[in-house]
This record gives C-alpha cells, sequence and structure tokens, in this order.
C-alpha cells in the first residue's frame, strides 16, 4: 500500500495516493473508463463495457457477466449519468439490433446473468411466462374452479380419493399410501383431514 503522504503520479497532480499510484479522481477514471486520463463526460462506449466485463470460458458456453449484478441476478452496467442498464439487453442489441416496444430479451439457457447473444431470445412477458412453466421455474396456475380430478394439474382422480380414505382410517402410514399414488405424504394428510377433495 502507497505511504500516505504519497501524490498521484499523474503530472501537476497533488492529490495524495488512493490506488495504482493515482489519487481518487484518477484511479475512478481508470476503473469507469480504462485510462486515468479519461474525460468524465465521454462515457466508455458500451461494446468496450459489455467486453471488459464478461467471462466467456463458462463449462456451459454462457458468457458470464462479471460486474454489477441486480436484485434479481441479471447483469448491469452504468451509461451515463445516472442510466442504469440490464447487460444482457445490451448485448442483444450490440448483436441484433433494437428490441421492439413490448418485447424483452428472454434465455435459452436460463442463467440470469449470461450476455450471450445466441444464448439469447426476444419475446413477451407472456412467452417469459410459459418458458418459465416449461423449464420448472414456476408452476402452471390452477385454472379457476378446478377441483379435483378437473384441474389438469391433479394426479389423482376422484375414484381414489375413497381409497386412500380407507387406507388412512386403518392406521396405515401416510408415507406408504403417498408413494402408492405418486403424491406427497402431506397432500394424503390433507385429504385425511378433509381440507381437499371435499367433493367426493
Amino acid at each position: 500500500m502507497a505511504p500516505t503522504n504519497s501524490t498521484c503520479s499523474i503530472p501537476d497532480c497533488a492529490r495524495l495516493v488512493r490506488a495504482r499510484g493515482w489519487c481518487q479522481k484518477h484511479y475512478d477514471r481508470w476503473w469507469h473508463h480504462g485510462s486515468p486520463y479519461a474525460n468524465f463526460r465521454t462515457p466508455r462506449p458500451l461494446e468496450e463495457k459489455l467486453r471488459l466485463r464478461v467471462n466467456k470460458s463458462a463449462p456451459s458456453g454462457c458468457w458470464l457477466w462479471t460486474s454489477s449484478l441486480d436484485a434479481d441476478g441479471y447483469g448491469q452496467l452504468s451509461h451515463g449519468r445516472g442510466n442504469t442498464l440490464k447487460a444482457h439487453r445490451v448485448a442483444w442489441e450490440q448483436a441484433f439490433g433494437p428490441i421492439p416496444d413490448g418485447l424483452g430479451v428472454l434465455h435459452h439457457c436460463d442463467v440470469r446473468n449470461c450476455i450471450r447473444p445466441d444464448h439469447l431470445f426476444l419475446g413477451t412477458q407472456a412467452d417469459n411466462n410459459a418458458d418459465a412453466v416449461t423449464k420448472g421455474r414456476n408452476k402452471v396456475p390452477s385454472p379457476p374452479n378446478m377441483r379435483g380430478e378437473a384441474n389438469p394439474q391433479s394426479k389423482l382422480n376422484d375414484q381414489d380419493i375413497p381409497i386412500i380414505r380407507v387406507r388412512i382410517g386403518t392406521g396405515e402410514r401416510l408415507l406408504a399410501i403417498a408413494d402408492d399414488f405418486n403424491v406427497t405424504a402431506s397432500t394424503i394428510s390433507l385429504i385425511g383431514r378433509g381440507r381437499t377433495w371435499t367433493h367426493v
């Protein structure tokens, strides 16, 4: 670490050293723009920011964003004062052009901080929801007013329920019953307590 009384190595700068032989101002310029001499008013081009902040050697083939992530795990980068962009959206636009209104940039690979253009595709919010269901990230919402075997998510049918209730009544273990019907023990417990399948 530099002595506290060292001054910045940039000519005509008398500020104290922060790191790499530069003061805070020149260090920040190097960090954000790649050069301690950079002008803050001229942001680094987006394609250069993408190139400098990506790891292309992941075993999955994804190009992983190595800089800041938002609360949902998507890469983000600043461009100008107070302007934060999603890295995968920038990568799409750099590769393919503007994103049409009403469309988002979705991931084939399901890796949120991936910015590899051929791992991305355009889609609506409905496409995104359907993609999430297909990949098991979200469950299909139960259709309204569809109880019992009428619900497409149900693994049981109306004829199973009396059999399950008889087996519960004999004191058989819930887990054994659940295994036979390919459901969870909590599902069997809810049936036995009259919390579900009350219409049968």
